[in-house]
């Protein structure tokens, strides 16, 4: 029919132009959401390339402040040392000869590798004792000879976890008996000479910087400690260098060698420096695992390296580096700490004391501090445990102080103040008292002593009799011996 009309339609697949037909609701939000997520990911981008600076900024600023102060950082820093030491000069080959010439005694109680000795095992198992020493002859040797060196540098200090104390312990065993042999034989000579040869080793095992070692070298100073209190008892000091010693049991100590390990004990600068170093040990082995996160990956990470890239890219290198980060901090607040005078100044450097491990946000706990993860509490109690030696120390050397005086005047002082400037050129300061006060004094007490009124800052009265009060109040120095076969021995020359 012409002329007809046909109806328009409105169907856009009728019209054969698909691109005409409109975009359904739900594919707007689609789109919407697409936006927003390419916006969010762009944004956490952006966000963990702000956080991954903010956190190598952090730890270059730590590092750049270390450097400023003119400390060691890095492991090969500790090491240039060694390579600066001449072999004809350096205690540590000595040492080495002495720890491969040691021979093992066939008791076990003498044996036994332990940080502490009871100064009744000697009696307890003095055959076997005299053994060990006798076999042990060419080390005790090398030992003496050791001491005369000007230096002690450990080869490959900090490129090893190996510590000279494992090994040395022996040696330190070895010191203790045959100085306690010599004791109660009546060498006082070889005794202190021997005290003294332990007070040397001591240093040196310490000299290493690693907190191991400082500790095994704190165990040494102590057994070393332990043999001077016991001197009190024994101890006969020459009135004349030349005086003859023939026809008489007892060899007395030659002034001059008291003397010597009196300065010894009174020079505590090697010994506080080496507390020092042993946290800036640390701390190198803190940067080291911090470079190796940034060349080899997460530390401790089993999977396969491609995750092991995603991991670390999403941000598992930065959790980690901000937890070196915050242990460096707390490692060179113990350093502060070791290097104050007093123990309320180094409570002040510590700062508020926590059970928590540092960067308690991580997920994956790294591997500092030599591998332990020490929070601010465990570095306090090492902090306090150096004090607690620099305070034994102080008055080991008021006790031989004391035993030249008793020597030149046939009695012991009435007061420390006695001493000066004859014996020591200042008292002897308490480390943990907050007034700065001298040790403390007890000539008259039932068993005479020196002693430090302890952490707490509380004196207590010192010396006390029966059994030791736990928890320990004040550290107390017997200038008669401590332990009571000592005192038995005593009763029985009476």
């Amino acid at each position: 029919m012409t002329g007809s009309t046909h109806p328009v339609t409105s169907d856009p697949a009728a019209s054969g132009h698909p691109g005409d037909m409109p975009i359904p609701p739900r594919y707007w939000w689609l789109k919407r959401l697409t936006l927003a997520g390419g916006c969010l990911v762009v944004g956490l981008v952006l966000l963990r390339l702000a956080w991954g600076w903010e956190v190598n900024r952090r730890l270059a600023a730590e590092i750049a402040r270390y450097r400023a102060a003119g400390q060691p950082v890095y492991s090969h820093d500790f090491d240039k040392a060694v390579r600066a030491v001449p072999d004809a000069d350096n205690a540590a080959i000595l040492y080495g000869q002495a720890i491969k010439a040691l021979t093992p005694g066939q008791d076990v109680r003498v044996t036994q590798d332990q940080f502490s000795l009871r100064p009744a095992l000697f009696y307890e198992a003095a055959d076997s004792a005299a053994q060990f020493v006798e076999a042990n002859r060419q080390a005790l040797d090398l030992l003496h000879q050791a001491r005369t060196r000007s230096a002690v540098a450990w080869a490959n200090q900090l490129s090893t976890h190996r510590t000279p104390g494992a090994s040395a312990r022996g040696l330190l065993r070895l010191l203790w008996f045959a100085a306690s042999q010599q004791r109660t034989s009546g060498d006082c000579a070889a005794c202190v000479r021997t005290s003294h040869d332990g007070i040397a080793l001591a240093a040196a095992i310490e000299a290493k910087p690693d907190i191991l070692a400082a500790a095994s070298g704190w165990a040494g100073y102590s057994l070393m400690f332990s043999l001077i209190e016991d001197m009190g008892i024994d101890l006969r000091i020459a009135r004349d260098a030349d005086a003859p010693t023939s026809g008489t049991a007892i060899r007395p100590a030659d002034r001059a060698e008291v003397e010597q390990l009196l300065a010894t004990l009174l020079d505590e600068r090697a010994s506080r420096a080496a507390s020092v170093n042993a946290m800036y040990g640390e701390r190198g082995v803190i940067l080291d695992t911090a470079n190796d996160i940034a060349t080899t990956g997460i530390p401790g990470w089993d999977g396969p390296p491609l995750w092991d890239r995603v991991v670390a890219t999403a941000g598992g290198r930065s959790v980690l580096l901000t937890d070196v980060t915050r242990q460096l901090q707390i490692i060179t607040a113990g350093a502060d700490a070791l290097a104050a005078d007093d123990w309320t100044e180094a409570q002040e450097r510590l700062g508020p004391a926590d059970s928590a491990p540092p960067g308690g946000t991580s997920v994956v706990r790294p591997f500092t501090c030599g591998q332990l993860g020490m929070s601010r509490s465990e570095i306090r109690r090492l902090v306090e445990i150096d004090f607690q030696m620099l305070a034994r120390r102080r008055m080991a050397a008021a006790a031989l102080a004391i035993l030249l005086f008793e020597t030149d005047h046939g009695r012991p002082p009435a007061t420390l103040g006695e001493l000066v400037p004859d014996y020591v050129a200042t008292l002897p300061v308490d480390p943990f008292s907050p007034a700065h006060d001298a040790i403390r004094y007890r000539p008259d007490a039932p068993r005479p002593a020196l002693y430090s009124v302890g952490a707490d800052g509380k004196d207590d009265g010192g010396p006390h009799d029966g059994q030791p009060l736990y928890p320990a109040v004040d550290i107390v120095f017997y200038l008669q011996g401590s332990d009571r076969w000592v005192q038995d021995r005593k009763r029985e020359r009476q």
